[in-house]
Order: C-alpha cells, then structure tokens, then sequence
C-alpha cells in the first residue's frame, strides 16, 4: 500500500491539534515585583492625636498584576479598613500596618509605621480632668446655685437661699485657676425673700436662672414673695444692679433668662395660664408676651430628668434676635404643634413657625439649643402615640432651613422616651439625653448623637447610659462633637448612704465612657439635692450642687448645707 503525503498546511494544523491534546504548555506570565511604599503623617494632619481623624499617606501599591487589595491596620484593634483615615479612641503608641496583595496569588508585601498618638488635652471633654470638689460658701446654706462661663473663661455664679436662712440672693465669680470663690454680695428683695420650689426632693426645676454673654455682660432673674426679680450686670469687675421688681403673675416654677453683648435679653417665666416672656434693653422693657400655651407640668417625683419645661428661649449674640419655643393650638380643634416664634428689637415679634406636626396629645417638654455662631439650632419634644406611650422627635436648622423631623427611634412600642434635651455645636454635630418612663422604681437615660459631617446624617441609636434614680441631669457639646451628660441622686436618692454628682462623655464614634464620680460619695454624710451644669466650646465646664439632710423632709425650716462645685479643666 502506498503512503499518502500530508499537505504542509494539513502538518500545521495536526501539529495545532496535538499541542492541545498535550503538548508543550505557553510559558507562564511573569508580573513585576509587588512594592508598596513607606507610610507617614499626611501634610494635613500636623501630629497625631485622640478623638482627632488622623490622616496617613503612602502604602501606595504598584507591580504585581495590578488588581490590589490594600488594607489599614491600625492597632488599635478596630477592624482592618481600605481608607487611610482614622480616629483613635485613646492615646499610647499605635503601629500602623498597610498590607497590599494582588490577586494573582498569595503574594503580599506590607510597610508599617509608628504613630505616638497624643491624647486629646485640648479636644473638648475627653481630655480633661476634673477638680477636687470645693465648697462655695460654707457659711451660706443654700439650694438651687446656677453658674455660667464667658468666652474667655470667666465664671459667674447665683445661690438660692433657703427660706430658713433668711438671706438674699448671693453672688460670686471664680475662674478655672482659682480655689474659691470671690464674694460679691446680696440681691437685696427687702421683705420679699427668694422661694424654694421643693415640696419633695427635686420636684422641679429652680425658680432661678442666670445668663452670661461671651464677653461677659450678666442677668439673673428669680421669684421672691410672688413677684418676678432681676438683676444686670456689666462685665466681670462691675457690680450688680439694684433687683428689679416686675409684678407679673409667676408661678414658683422654671425660669429662663437670655443676655447678649450689647445688653438685651429676656426673662421667660410660667404663669397658670402658660409660659410668658419678657424683652428688654438697657433699661427698656416690653411688655409680656405669651410663649406657650402650657408651661411646666406638675411633678412631685424626684425621678426626673432636669428642664421639664414645655418653653425655652436664646439670643443671638450679633443681632439681638430672640427665639421662643413653645407649644400652641394646631390648625385642627384638639391638637396641638411645637411652634417657633422670633424677636427683634426694630421688628417685633413674628408669628410662630410650626416645628412639629400637628400632635393629638400635647408634649409634656421641649429643649431649644442655639450654636455658639447662631448658624446651627435643634429643638426636641417628646411625641405621644396611639399606644399611649410617647417617642421623642428633633428637628435641626441648618444653612438657612429648617431639616426634616426625624424620630429618635423607629416606633412608640420599643421604649417610652420622654423628656428630651438637646444641645448643638458650630459645626451642626447634636448631642441628646432622654429620659425612659418605666413602671418599675428606675428611670433609665438613653442618649443618642447626631454626626453632621456623616453622608447622610441622622440620628444614632439610642445608648443606655444610667438606669438608675435621679433628680438632676444636664447636658453640653463640645466643638468636636463630643457630648458631656451629668446627673446626681445617681442610686437611691433616700438613703443617707447614696447622693453624688457624676459625669460621662458620649463621643460621635459612639465611645461612652462611663460615669465618673464628681465628689466623694456620703460627703457630709448628706445627699446631692441639685446640680446644673454649663460648659464651653472647648470643653471647659463647671458642675454647681446643693447637698441637703435628705432624711428631713425639705420645709420651710430646713437647714441644707453650703453649695459646691467642681471644675473640668
């Protein structure tokens, strides 16, 4: 037989044919070396430091097949990110591990870096200490003391008397490097004398309230007799003036007063028919003007948050208008809305703005905060729904309009939420406290916070930070962000044992730092009665108490002691 010859082109394609079936394999693909470059500080973050976004450069990829997967590691033990930015929490030595691989195979290469991080001295309250607790006047028996700080620091302060003591109004200033209190005498009412509003420990707020400007012009105001008193203040060095009588019908209930720069401000107060304002500048006064239809709701337990008040007021520095917020007729017979009414001295007052939507049940309290700079406000109510129980909405103002209103939880079945108070910094961030209604003999604070520079920013989940009896509880921002909560009657507000004010922090990362004891617990072997709390932008606060023989019920005889406080600084 004879052989039959393939064609050259039938050899090409038999040899293609065989190459597939297993012949000799194409030479693998070989990828540049994987690199990744060093790690350091970006320009824009001059020194690391805690609860500051700290910012890194390099740990940039290259070679390899260029399909990477980069990955932070901070060492902090948070998780691994692929964003070069981060927060920390604490201070100490961090080592940063920037690790990158590609996906053409196990291969990696990692750079590292060690970040001192500092901690957060001049960041807002987190990076504070606060003093030992000082008494104010150990020879003036006292209840309800109010302070407030100025710009630079400068801090102002008023005393309530007991009726037992006999005395007046006292007044005094200290700053954050002194140990006492400067004395700057009585507010002399003559025969009328200032009034306490404690039928039961902690029954309210204090018929009292002082207002400092940022440059340190002053007001107070409280009731004495059955008539509203007040008094100004220049700056610093000035003294006092004479108290003021205003014959108005005030009830024995919260006060509010607000002062700016150039002098003006007003007195809000409540009467049996709803919460009223007065404005004035220099020695001109308006005449009253009703704010909200209800003012403060009768309660006798000590297990309450602080402020329960259905009103509250600010100033803006720079152009002397005045905000009031309160609660009015709905459009509807039977509802009501949280409304926002406006004062300037050359144009009178608006008409109110509806914040809220019409409410079937009217709130039982409200809180209004004001930014330092007047560009950011919030205002928050509680809500009562169809269940009976109630949720707390808020509503932010922000570039020139007011945002949507937003629940603070998804529903009225979770929890109870109830009087609310909200505080709100420069840059929008929000910080708010409220209070859980429960049947058993605990009141539990949850607080919540409201990052602005998130994409889409809302509300937090609520956060349990106490559940414990309480008759005081105040709250503040600072310009990072960061939320100061302080209370006192912290555990069982009866018993001689139990009785002191403590303070936490609540950061925008959702980091709570717990309580911290403010004073040694059975000082005096008395109870905290009563606290409030103010504090700047920066961090800087001051805690003011009363401490009472809270086994002698609170009379027109009782003796309390001497008022004190403590400083963050």
């Amino acid at each position: 037989m004879q052989l039959k010859k393939f064609s050259p082109i039938t050899g090409v394609i038999l040899a293609t044919l065989l190459s597939a079936c297993g012949g000799d394999e194409p030479e693998p693909v070989v990828y540049p070396k994987l690199k990744i470059s060093s790690l350091a500080l970006s320009s824009a973050t001059a020194s690391a430091i805690a609860q500051t976004p700290v910012e890194f450069t390099g740990g940039i990829c290259s070679g390899g097949n260029s399909n990477y997967i980069q990955e932070f590691d901070f060492g902090d033990k948070t998780p691994v990110s692929s964003v070069k930015t981060h927060t920390y929490l604490t201070s100490g030595l961090k080592t940063v591990v920037a690790t990158c691989k590609d996906t053409a195979g196990s291969r990696a290469v990692v750079t590292s870096l060690e970040v001192n991080v500092a901690a957060a001295e001049m960041n807002g309250f987190m990076g504070k200490q606060w003093s030992t607790y000082a008494s104010i006047d150990p020879l003036m028996p006292s209840l309800y003391p109010v302070a407030e700080l100025t710009a630079a620091g400068d801090i102002y302060g008023v005393w309530l008397p007991s009726l037992a003591s006999n005395k007046d109004v006292t007044t005094g200033t200290t700053n954050f490097s002194s140990s006492s209190w400067t004395q700057s005498g009585g507010l002399s009412t003559g025969s009328d004398k200032p009034l306490f509003n404690d039928a039961l420990p902690g029954a309210s707020s204090a018929a009292i309230d002082l207002a400092v400007s940022p440059n340190g012009r002053a007001t107070t105001a409280w009731m004495a007799g059955s008539s509203l008193w007040y008094a100004t203040k220049n700056d610093l060095s000035g003294a006092w003036s004479t108290p003021v009588q205003i014959n108005v019908p005030v009830l024995d209930a919260s006060i509010k007063v607000v002062v700016n720069d150039a002098g003006s401000g007003a007195i809000a107060y409540c009467t049996s028919n709803g919460a009223e304002l007065i404005t004035y500048a220099g020695q001109a006064r308006q005449a009253p003007v009703t704010i909200s239809k209800q003012c403060d709701l009768t309660d006798t337990s000590f297990f309450t948050i602080q402020r329960h008040r259905l009103f509250d007021i600010a100033i803006d520095n720079a152009s002397s208008t005045i905000y009031a917020v309160g609660i009015a007729d709905g459009a509807t017979t039977g509802k009501t809305v949280v409304t926002l009414k406006s004062y300037t001295p050359s144009g009178g007052w608006t008409a109110g703005t509806a914040i809220s939507d019409e409410i079937d049940t009217a709130p039982e309290s409200l809180s209004y905060a004001r930014s330092p700079s007047g560009n950011f406000s919030a205002v928050a109510w509680n809500q009562v729904g169809t269940n009976l129980k109630s949720n707390v909405f808020a509503r932010l103002y922000a570039k020139g309009a007011w945002g949507p209103i937003q629940a603070v939880q998804d529903d009225y079945i979770t929890k109870d939420y109830s009087r609310p108070l909200v505080a709100i910094n420069d840059s929008g961030d929000a910080f708010l406290a409220m209070q859980i209604q429960s049947i058993r003999k605990t009141f539990p604070i949850e607080v919540t916070n409201y990052d602005a520079s998130a994409t889409n920013p809302t509300w937090s989940k609520p956060f349990q930070v106490s559940t414990a009896k309480l008759s005081a509880t105040d709250i503040a921002i600072d310009k990072w962000g960061t939320g100061l909560i302080t209370r006192s009657d912290d555990d069982a507000a009866q018993s001689v044992s139990s009785g002191t004010p403590e303070a936490g922090t609540y950061s925008k990362s959702g980091e709570w730092s717990g309580f911290t004891r403010l004073a040694t617990k059975n000082l005096y072997s008395k109870s905290f009665h009563y606290q409030s709390m103010r504090a700047l932008p920066d961090g800087r606060a001051i805690v003011v108490t009363s401490i009472y023989d809270d086994q002698t019920p609170m009379t027109l005889t009782t003796q309390p002691l001497s008022s004190g406080y403590v400083l963050l600084k």
